[in-house]
């Protein structure tokens, strides 16, 4: 059923907004629940806000214009209740340039004083709006795909209760706020295969920041592509008058780019205040490589407000500038944790160390890899309490013959190397970066030749 035999007509300049809005509404309360309505392509109409039914199934196929009338300073489509759905290539437009102020909600679909539920919006654009694109306080089974989101001022956000609500495959563009906002008390709900870009902090946050709010559980923010962001591309934060911190929360395979050009947020992975957060085959590069300032840069940051963490398999290249070195992972005295199979490469001898920090009680760190130069001629500088105690290899003359007293890692690092090989059950293989940090099984051998002696140690327990 289109939406014109209601009599909505053709307004782009918002002559017959009054009219027009009365004659949406009535369409939205007769078609409820027993048709389609068609907004189709090519119709542009300027409402005020468009306050869906408490009960009852909308479904829209919106491929036209739905504009917000000047001084609203509320939400242009606002759900009360369960069953919405539009679905098409059309926009949603907050017009906040004709907006005064924030109002009550001023977003492009808000979340009711009762919230909603059993939301599917796929294909849509949301731009220009005075606040939020999406403002999904209390949402539950909310599920937006394929959205072009941009010139928007706030997060697209899922906030205070809501549960199952899901951002996939969007482009999100120039938002000054957190990109993504998973906001006090969310659960079960997650961003997946988005590009954000251009935004003014953070890519995603996990956030409370209130004194008695609730902390956000079983989130999900995987297989993102996030850069040039004045922030990080990832944070979960507990700050403010807050408290006590999320849990279980899954941040992998997510790609960052040129992140961090603020001093103020140096991590373009923050993993904080969560107890049981895990990133997996994450991949930093180059970020805050054009920074000006001195602030040191951090591929990922594991902080001391986070237990029971793994950190497996991310890569990270080229963190930070000429005045701000980087490090690729930084412990910063997190407790019960794994990191393994990390890799990071330096190709500009502008990074700090590769590893670096404080690791809490309980750390393993395992075959985590480097390859330099680095500023300090050494890729690893982590203290603390790691499942093993480093110990100093001493060498003299121009060559070394180290044998693996227990499993463990060696690192070397500095020097010139003129040629080394690793021998495990008699096989020897060559060894090529001059430094690195290699895993060793009882027996298995290193041997370096020299010209000048690099600087090397063994961690056992495979602490590295």
């Amino acid at each position: 059923v289109s939406i014109e035999d209601f009599g909505v007509v053709n307004d782009p300049n918002g002559q017959f907004i009054a009219e027009n809005t009365a004659a949406y509404l009535a369409a939205i309360a007769r078609v409820n629940g027993q048709a389609r309505l068609r907004h189709r392509a090519g119709l542009s109409v300027m409402v005020s806000s468009i306050l869906m039914p408490s009960s009852g199934a909308v479904f829209i196929e919106h491929d036209g214009i739905l504009k917000l009338a000047p001084a609203v300073n509320g939400p242009l489509i606002q759900l009360n209740g369960s069953g919405f759905t539009m679905r098409g290539s059309g926009v949603l437009d907050g017009n906040k340039a004709a907006q005064t102020g924030a109002g009550s909600g001023c977003a492009g679909i808000n979340a009711g004083s009762s919230g909603a539920s059993d939301i599917d919006v796929e294909g849509i654009t949301i731009q220009n709006t005075y606040a939020w694109p999406v403002n999904g306080t209390g949402f539950k089974n909310a599920y937006f795909r394929y959205l072009l989101v941009q010139n928007c001022t706030n997060s697209f956000e899922f906030a205070s209760g809501a549960d199952n609500c899901w951002l996939l495959y969007s482009k999100l563009i120039g938002i000054p706020d957190d990109t993504v906002a998973f906001y006090q008390g969310v659960t079960n709900s997650g961003a997946i295969g988005n590009e954000i870009t251009n935004g003014g902090a953070y890519g995603v946050i996990v956030l409370t920041d209130a004194a008695g709010a609730a902390l956000s559980s079983n989130i999900t923010v995987a297989f993102n592509k996030m850069y040039n962001m004045s922030a990080g591309a990832f944070g979960a934060v507990v700050q403010g008058t807050a408290s006590g911190v999320h849990t279980d929360i899954d941040v992998s395979h997510n790609q960052a780019f040129n992140n961090c050009q603020s001093s103020s947020t140096p991590f373009d992975f923050y993993l904080a205040h969560t107890q049981g957060i895990t990133a997996i085959g994450n991949k930093a590069r180059q970020t805050a490589y054009q920074a000006t300032d001195t602030q040191e840069r951090y591929g990922m940051l594991i902080d001391s407000t986070v237990s029971d963490f793994v950190a497996n398999s991310n890569r990270f290249q080229d963190i930070g500038s000429p005045s701000a070195p980087g490090v690729g992972l930084f412990f910063g005295g997190a407790v019960g944790g794994v990191a393994s199979g990390n890799l990071v490469t330096c190709t500009t001898g502008k990074m700090s160390y590769a590893y670096a920090g404080s690791a809490g009680l309980g750390t393993i760190a395992q075959g985590n890899g480097a390859r330099g130069p680095f500023v300090s001629s050494n890729a690893w500088n982590v203290t603390g309490q790691l499942a093993g105690a480093a110990q100093p290899i001493t060498i003299t003359g121009s060559s070394l013959i180290y044998d693996a007293p227990v499993p463990g890692t060696f690192v070397f690092s500095g020097g010139t190397i003129t040629s080394g090989s690793f021998v495990r059950n008699g096989v020897s293989s060559p060894l090529g970066p001059t430094q690195g940090h290699i895993p060793m099984f009882t027996g298995d051998q290193i041997s370096l030749n020299f010209t000048a002696a690099p600087t090397a140690y063994f961690l056992p327990g495979g602490t590295a």
